[in-house]
């Protein structure tokens, strides 16, 4: 537009321009400018295909290797899970042996402080009985 408009100028001082010879240029215009416009629309359309056709080619890859990940974590969670289980077992089982050992313990030094315990009343009960007997003698 600004081609003609100079045009126009410029041959304002030299000869007149003919409603014909604008429009001629203004037809000229818009077919340049329509052609540009389907160009550009032309290019914007393949560059949207080739994104689509990447977008649709790494979509289900990337799915493929979400999927093997999840395989992969969900394996090592449930042998952790499985790791876990028998170390609980196996501290369950070590700890039940050391309570009864405890226990086994307790009993037997129950027992030997009884003993110790009875021993020393029948002892003192022993002594205070000779002490006695010598006192009335």
């Amino acid at each position: 537009m600004n081609f003609i408009l100079q045009l126009l100028n410029d041959s304002v001082g030299k000869s007149s321009v003919s409603g014909a010879d604008v429009e001629c240029l203004l037809k000229s215009h818009e077919s340049r400018t329509r052609t540009l416009v389907e160009d550009v629309d032309k290019h914007i359309d393949e560059m949207l295909s080739t994104h689509y056709r990447s977008f649709d080619y790494e979509l289900p890859n990337s799915h493929d290797a979400i999927h093997e990940c999840h395989v992969i974590l969900e394996k090592l969670v449930t042998d952790s899970k499985d790791s876990i289980e028998l170390k609980i077992k196996e501290f369950t089982k070590l700890f039940s042996k050391e309570v009864q050992k405890t226990d086994t313990f307790c009993g037997t030094v129950t027992q030997k402080v009884s003993l110790l315990t009875g021993g020393t009343t029948h002892l003192v009960e022993d002594i205070y009985s000779f002490n006695t007997v010598t006192l009335v003698n």
